[in-house]
């Protein structure tokens, strides 16, 4: 079977497209899911933690029952 040609920066900018990702005018829900592809796309694995920070990170506006001083304790 023959491989798919795959440039050498294609994950590369995968990733800084996850980097650079944030909620904008989506949902919390439609920025998830973005979020879901936008990782397996790019092949990260990583701990929860560190996911729930680039989530967070993304979001325009913080939850009301989420302050930062209940984020590092």
């Amino acid at each position: 079977m023959m491989r798919r040609f795959v440039p050498n920066h294609y994950y590369r900018d995968l990733y800084l497209k996850l980097q650079g990702l944030n909620q904008g005018y989506k949902t919390v829900n439609e920025y998830h899911k973005e979020m879901e592809i936008a990782m397996i796309r790019a092949n990260v694995v990583e701990d929860r933690e560190a996911t729930m920070a680039r989530f967070l990170n993304g979001m325009k506006t913080l939850p009301m029952w989420l302050s930062y001083s209940t984020m590092w304790s």
